[in-house]
């Protein structure tokens, strides 16, 4: 294996009830742990009860039923343990840096648990592929794996699979990096994520960057006051991790401005 482990990693791959982060469920995940010092790999791969419908529209992608999860367990009795699985690991992804990181850390947060991330390095490989080449994942695994994925949307398989793409690009390009952070960066188009639903990145300098909106996407944080206490008011449901990057920017301000009172923006 090219790529550099300083601490166990996990591929992780989900399958849900839709693709609404804050609505939907979680009906499958697998997580593969690879180590660095290559000791054998440890599956988790379970289907999980969403306590709610799957939709048709979800069945026809991965081919799950509401027969099939209907005596599995529920999301909350399984979360301490993966949890503690996960914990302190690098995560690996297809796609999931947008998708299967903030839906996990939504379900994780329903059952008391914040997933601290600081720390942790996300490599999202659909974003190295869409770099590189821009295909999706049974495409990624025929490229560069010069194989058929031939069992699709089975979390088990997608996470292998996931893997497999990953060491397939790392045989490529010699000019991807192989440390887990570096990489980690390169895969999310060269920033620095600060919370698991991007609504900031870290610059060069280390300052916070604000990532959506019209009006203050790409702008640093600490210009934008009134912009930031918006997204603190009661009525925005922005996730926890995204508010505390909030708390730490207002706080680093009254600390650089004693003098100067924090306005509350009334155009927003």
């Amino acid at each position: 294996m090219r790529l550099k482990l300083t601490r166990p990693v996990c591929v992780l791959d989900l399958e849900t009830t839709g693709i609404n982060i804050d609505l939907d469920r979680i009906v499958q995940i697998a997580i593969i742990k690879k180590f660095p010092d290559g000791s054998p790999d440890i599956e988790k791969v379970r289907y999980v009860n969403p306590d709610m419908p799957i939709p048709e529209g979800a069945t026809a992608v991965h081919g799950i039923t509401d027969l099939m999860v209907r005596d599995e367990p529920r999301f909350a009795s399984i979360a301490r343990g993966l949890y503690e699985f996960i914990y302190g690991c690098d995560i690996i992804n297809y796609n999931g840096n947008s998708f299967d990181i903030p839906m996990l850390y939504n379900e994780l947060y329903r059952c008391g648990i914040e997933w601290n991330t600081d720390d942790i390095s996300f490599v999202d490989a659909m974003n190295i592929f869409k770099i590189k080449e821009s295909r999706n994942l049974a495409n990624a695994v025929k490229f560069y794996c010069d194989k058929e994925h031939a069992v699709q949307h089975d979390a088990r398989f997608d996470a292998m699979a996931t893997f497999d793409v990953l060491e397939g690009q790392l045989g490529r390009y010699n000019d991807l990096p192989i440390d887990i952070e570096q990489l980690a960066l390169y895969s999310n188009f060269g920033r620095r994520r600060a919370d698991v639903h991007n609504k900031f990145f870290i610059d060069d300098n280390g300052d916070y960057v604000i990532n959506f909106g019209m009006k203050c996407k790409g702008q640093l944080a600490k210009n934008e006051i009134g912009f930031i206490q918006w997204m603190l008011h009661p009525e925005r449901n922005f996730a926890p991790d995204t508010k505390k990057i909030c708390y730490k920017i207002l706080e680093q301000h009254s600390k650089d401005n004693p003098q100067v009172p924090v306005i509350q923006n009334k155009l927003l």
